[in-house]
């Protein structure tokens, strides 16, 4: 009513009760206005504003609170009337001179809720008396200059995050034992010309380590030099021309590594020819690594991967002898990567190697020609040519008288 009381029907009106239910005196001052929260089913929040001067805005939980607590208190204002959004976002405007309108993107929040005091667009010395609500569209009347006001609230909404991937792993590139190159990215909110970004070791934001948040106009941040194999949270708002929600908070795992952030490769060597088919693989160690991914295939893209060892089909070493056949006489690109529990290296740069061309087939053997025995045919001169002279002999005797 307009002597600070507050009066609830739980019964479609048939009866009423003053909130507190058992207060003896008035619990506020003044011309009351007074909405429920749209989650009041669940909640049973209702608010209430007071039109005396220096008063505010109050919160009250049926079933729970004893009194009403105040969550905000403009300065010498005067609310007269309090509005709540679908999205749970509420409006308050103040009849006080360049008052403007109270805004609050999270009046359920137990502690301390934020207000931000709208008068952007106002004409010096304008009273906004009333308060009509559609969706995030305001209407109010500028009283002192005899104008409809309307406001479009388009920052009520959190902010979209786009890069990192939500638990990405492998970020950023490590130069001198520290990660760069890493950066946030969001997708821009319409009417926001301002962001704040925050990054922390945890998702409790209530702590922000030195140089882990920051102000930009742009969509996305370049990140300070961060530490490698390590897992970070952030989360970005709109902070111009008023605030919006905070966004969800991603986290990402920065880079394996310490002397390099990819392995290097040493066998095959980088343009080998003649490799056997099934060769060995080596390359270089990566500090902090549990284990490695190979990757060979015909193709530099590797589409088509000819070995592919990776998830948990990983290798535990820094070696391996290849128990795939590959084509003879081919050219085969391979690269690795360091992986462990929740990261990874970058890949290391791109080998190439040619197998070795298949064997010759075998020559059929041709027949074999028959080599003459000189001995035999000696041999047998010399019989038959003895056998000749004792033929002679013996016709000699016989011939004898």
């Amino acid at each position: 009513n307009t002597n600070g009381w507050v009066y609830w029907s739980n019964d479609n009106g048939a009866s009423f009760e003053p909130l507190p239910a058992y207060a003896a005196s008035p619990p506020l001052t003044g011309s009351i206005a007074v909405a429920f929260d749209p989650q009041f089913s669940s909640n049973h929040i209702v608010y209430a504003a007071s039109n005396t001067a220096g008063k505010g805005i109050y919160r009250f939980i049926i079933g729970t609170s004893t009194s009403w607590k105040l969550i905000d208190s403009p300065t010498g204002g005067i609310l007269n009337q309090v509005k709540v959004s679908a999205n749970d976002t509420l409006y308050a405007t103040n009849f006080k001179a360049n008052g403007g309108m109270e805004r609050c993107l999270n009046p359920t929040y137990s502690l301390a809720p934020t207000f931000e005091t709208v008068t952007r667009g106002l004409d010096s010395g304008a009273t906004l008396f009333g308060l009509w609500l559609c969706d995030n569209r305001l209407w109010s009347i500028d009283t002192t200059n005899n104008r409809l006001m309307t406001y479009f609230d388009s920052l009520t909404s959190p902010i979209i995050l786009t890069s990192p991937a939500n638990k990405a792993p492998g970020i950023g590139t490590i130069i001198n034992y520290t990660i760069s190159n890493a950066s946030l990215d969001w997708e821009a909110l319409a009417g926001a010309t301002s962001y704040k970004w925050q990054l922390n070791y945890n998702t409790d934001f209530s702590t922000i380590p030195a140089g882990f948040e920051g102000n930009t106009t742009a969509s996305s941040v370049q990140l300070p030099t961060l530490q490698p194999n390590t897992t970070y949270y952030w989360r970005v708002r709109a902070t111009e021309p008023v605030l919006s929600l905070w966004s969800a908070k991603w986290s990402f795992t920065t880079s394996l590594g310490i002397e390099s952030n990819s392995p290097k490769l040493a066998y095959p060597e980088a343009g080998a020819k003649g490799a056997p088919i099934k060769p060995v693989f080596q390359w270089s160690a990566i500090a902090g690594a549990d284990s490695y991914e190979l990757v060979v295939s015909t193709d530099v893209y590797f589409s088509n991967p000819s070995v592919l060892k990776i998830d948990a089909y990983a290798l535990p070493g820094t070696a391996w002898q290849s128990n795939i056949s590959l084509n003879y006489d081919t050219t085969y690109y391979w690269k690795v990567r360091a992986i462990s529990s929740n990261t990874y290296s970058s890949w290391s740069a791109v080998g190439a190697f040619t197998t070795e061309s298949p064997p010759s087939p075998p020559q059929p053997s041709s027949p074999q020609q028959a080599t003459p025995n000189w001995t035999i045919y000696v041999i047998g001169a010399l019989l038959v040519t003895i056998a000749m002279l004792l033929i002679t002999i013996l016709v000699l005797v016989v011939r004898r008288p």
